[in-house]
């Protein structure tokens, strides 16, 4: 029913009216398909096609726009889950450049062991930017240990300081974010 008033609907909308027949017109002119279940399965097999077409997934999408992508994903989720989804991901996962630009924005104060100057002067691809930040993250962790551990007990509260001293200048990013430590923490002051 709602079919054969629609021509006459748009019809009235448009402002002309008179160029389409009349409702009881059209249905004396219509006559049902031979096959109406044919007609229905056609009608599946289109609205499938549009589907998938209209369906994309990841594999989709250009190795640039994932490397961009890859610049705002925490290096954490690049390491722990994206690089596992497939070969493809592992590989842009792991390139050179998004490793380099995750230790220039994860970490700003560098021990002059790393010879930093001397790396972004290189070709990206000559230096292991990724073992690089991974091997901060590591200190920054340990350090989060060990100050935990200062802060919880008295008993051995010198070796652990000892201990954060010798991971150098590399944990003074850490410990410049616990000195910014919210209000609201229980240990707020200790932190500090």
């Amino acid at each position: 029913m709602l079919d054969q008033a629609l021509p006459q609907q748009l019809a009235l909308f448009a402002g002309i009216s008179d160029s389409f027949p009349s409702t009881d017109t059209a249905c004396a002119s219509f006559s049902p398909p031979p096959n109406p279940n044919r007609c229905a399965k056609e009608h599946l097999d289109l609205a499938s096609e549009i589907g998938y077409a209209m369906r994309s997934s990841l594999e989709d999408i250009p190795d640039e726009i994932i490397r961009h992508i890859l610049l705002y994903l925490p290096p954490e989720d690049t390491l722990e889950s994206f690089q596992f989804l497939s070969r493809r991901y592992h590989h842009l996962a792991n390139e050179s450049l998004l490793w380099r630009w995750h230790c220039r924005g994860s970490f700003r104060h560098w021990n002059p062991e790393h010879n930093l100057s001397e790396k972004l002067a290189a070709l990206a691809s000559s230096v292991d930017w990724r073992g690089l930040w991974i091997t901060r993250k590591r200190k920054n962790d340990r350090a989060a240990r060990l100050l935990d551990g200062v802060i919880a007990t008295k008993v051995g509260q010198l070796s652990r300081m000892q201990g954060i001293c010798e991971l150098g200048y590399d944990v003074k990013d850490y410990l410049l974010e616990q000195c910014r430590a919210d209000d609201s923490a229980e240990d707020v002051l200790a932190r500090r």
